[in-house]
């Protein structure tokens, strides 16, 4: 609960809408751990005081002892702490995620110590207002409990990755409070649809919303220039500059800021950030990134921060006034998380006039609408992270490969007849062959959807597809093009044609002496071809010719005639061999982002 404690956006969300139902004059009563952080967070406008409550909570025959805390915020909402030094002062982490056994047993107790409070207080909940596993087990012990028969329970569910999942796997508390509740809600219709597919419950969607005056640069006591509408150019100016100062990087408005407020999960993205991240700074960009999470992200980051001091800054903190800062005085919010419930990032750059680039997942799809589909500025759908550094960067190509490895000699007999686009969890057709996965890293190359194709014996005169062009969805399909559908965010368009008959190769000339590769080997296993070819090649007797207009252009190079071809000794001629030596490049670096 902020500002107490603060990992994501639930935070925000048990912070702002307790205050939201308290306006409506319902009395609202917030229970949460004493975490170790909360004692550096607070402030003296907002004193913590001890109670007389304090009781032991029994659980697999240990006694811990409970003291109860308490705050009054400006709204009339009574927040309790429960605490316990050893189970949560003792550390500033709120979640111990290497150590799921004893985050069992931590929110075990504060389930039990809440019911128990509450039968001190007097206080019986028309609603509990549950989120994710950490509080399930309160639907559950609730139901044995006389005192609150009459109390409903509804759960919200922000995540449902985390399950609360026990050591021996018989229990799930995601799923008991799932079956225990009254009702449950996911925080984006999206979110909503995808986790009804995957229970057999109905869960109701409610979009997650900010604190619009807390989240309001007009009135923001972080900002070194409050700004509203009519003054936003100059006051986020100032926002920036201050921004760059404060955190030492270059202080420039020719440069576009990003900015990112994450926990440094792959589920946010932060793989795919840190992979272009060069990329970014190359291009003459800015970015700086505030949060904390899995310690291999941070030490990437740290060491980035050393590689380009003036350009880039990461802060590992957890930090109010950092966070307002980054928001007011970014150009660009970045948030291209692989799965995101709602978030709350985009709802709050919007606010402060910050351009979100999200993917379009979950929440994102629901509240970041992208009005110029042609250039995909701010709405990109791709997980690999080349596509995403094409939209982030405005790069001119875009580029979508998907290759099947056929063997060469098969392939010289067959011709493409028809291609389709299908959902990707349907099988192809008959006679069909599925393209979605690249054949060189064996990664998913599309998403929902997947392209199949039908190979068949080649015949002279009979149809198939001689070329597939992307375009984008605002483009129509040139001429003679057919659109068949639409996939990773552009149009797939081909055109038909109809097949040559074949022709055997001349007979080669007699000077020639040049060995080609061997064609019948597997091309991909370029580090095992041969360097001679074998007497049956698919392009043996082939001539050698060269481009008259290349021989014209390099006629200076010689006072003979054009057919004197001396000066091509100049040439430098590589085997196979020696080139694959030379220009081979095993993408290890990739492969190595690709692995974190």
């Amino acid at each position: 609960m902020a500002p107490f404690a603060k990992v994501g956006g639930l935070a925000d969300v048990v912070s702002c809408l307790p205050k939201a139902v308290a306006s409506l004059n319902h009395e609202v009563i917030v229970c949460i751990p004493f975490y170790g952080c909360i004692r550096i967070n607070v402030s003296d406008a907002l004193p913590i005081e001890k109670t007389e409550i304090n009781f032991n909570i029994e659980h697999n025959h240990v006694t811990y002892s409970i003291n109860i805390l308490k705050t009054r915020l400006a709204d009339n909402v009574l927040v309790y702490f429960i605490h316990n030094y050893e189970l949560y002062e003792k550390s500033m982490n709120i979640y111990f995620p290497k150590q799921p056994e004893f985050d069992l047993l931590r929110f075990e107790v504060f389930g039990k110590s809440t019911l128990k409070l509450l039968i001190e207080l007097e206080f019986q909940p028309d609603i509990f207002h549950i989120n994710d596993w950490h509080s399930c087990n309160i639907a559950v012990y609730k139901q044995n409990d006389k005192y609150f028969q009459n109390s409903k329970v509804l759960l919200t569910i922000h995540n449902f990755e985390y399950q609360g999942l026990s050591k021996d796997g018989n229990r799930n508390w995601l799923m008991d409070g799932i079956k225990s509740s009254d009702a449950v809600v996911a925080v984006s219709s999206t979110y909503a649809n995808d986790i009804s597919k995957q229970i057999d419950r109905k869960i109701i969607g409610i979009l997650n919303g900010i604190d619009v005056d807390f989240f309001n640069p007009a009135t923001d006591k972080y900002l070194v220039e409050k700004y509203d509408e009519t003054n936003v150019d100059i006051g986020k100016l100032m926002c920036k500059k201050q921004l760059q100062s404060d955190l030492e990087l270059e202080i420039t408005n020719d440069k576009p800021l990003f900015g990112m407020v994450t926990r440094l999960v792959k589920q946010k993205g932060i793989d795919l950030v840190i992979s272009i991240l060069p990329d970014i700074i190359d291009l003459g960009a800015q970015l700086v990134i505030l949060g904390n999470g899995e310690e291999q992200f941070e030490e990437i980051l740290k060491t980035h921060n050393q590689k380009y001091p003036k350009s880039f800054r990461y802060v590992n903190d957890f930090n109010i006034k950092l966070a307002q800062c980054i928001y007011g005085g970014c150009d660009i919010f970045l948030m291209p998380s692989k799965f995101e419930p709602c978030g709350l990032g985009q709802m709050i750059a919007l606010r402060y006039g910050s351009l979100p680039l999200v993917r379009q997942t979950g929440g994102l799809k629901d509240t970041i609408k992208d009005i110029d589909y042609e250039t995909n500025a701010h709405d990109d759908q791709q997980r690999d992270a080349d596509l995403m550094a094409d939209s982030l960067l405005e790069r001119k190509d875009r580029f979508l490969c998907i290759t099947r490895a056929f063997p060469l000699a098969d392939n010289i007999s067959q011709v493409l007849e028809d291609i389709k686009l299908i959902n990707e969890r349907d099988s192809p057709p008959p006679n069909y062959q599925s393209l979605s996965f690249t054949a060189d890293t064996r990664e998913k190359g599309t998403t929902k959807r997947a392209i199949v194709v039908k190979m068949v014996a080649r015949q002279a005169g009979m149809k198939s597809i001689n070329d597939i062009i992307f375009l984008y969805r605002t483009k129509r399909p040139p001429q003679l093009y057919t659109m068949i559908g639409e996939i990773n965010g552009l149009t797939m368009c081909i055109k038909e044609g109809t097949v040559p008959p074949m022709r055997q190769a001349p007979d080669p000339p007699a000077q020639t002496a040049i060995n080609y590769p061997d064609q019948q080997q597997n091309f991909y296993e370029s580090a095992t071809m041969q360097r001679h070819a074998q007497e049956n090649s698919a392009i043996e007797g082939i001539p050698f010719l060269i481009n008259p207009k290349y021989l014209k252009s390099n006629k200076h190079n010689t006072n003979s005639s054009t057919n004197d071809l001396s000066w091509l000794d100049s040439l430098q001629i590589l085997d196979l061999n020696q080139i694959e030596q030379k220009y081979h490049y095993d993408f290890s670096l990739e492969r190595t982002y690709d692995r974190i």
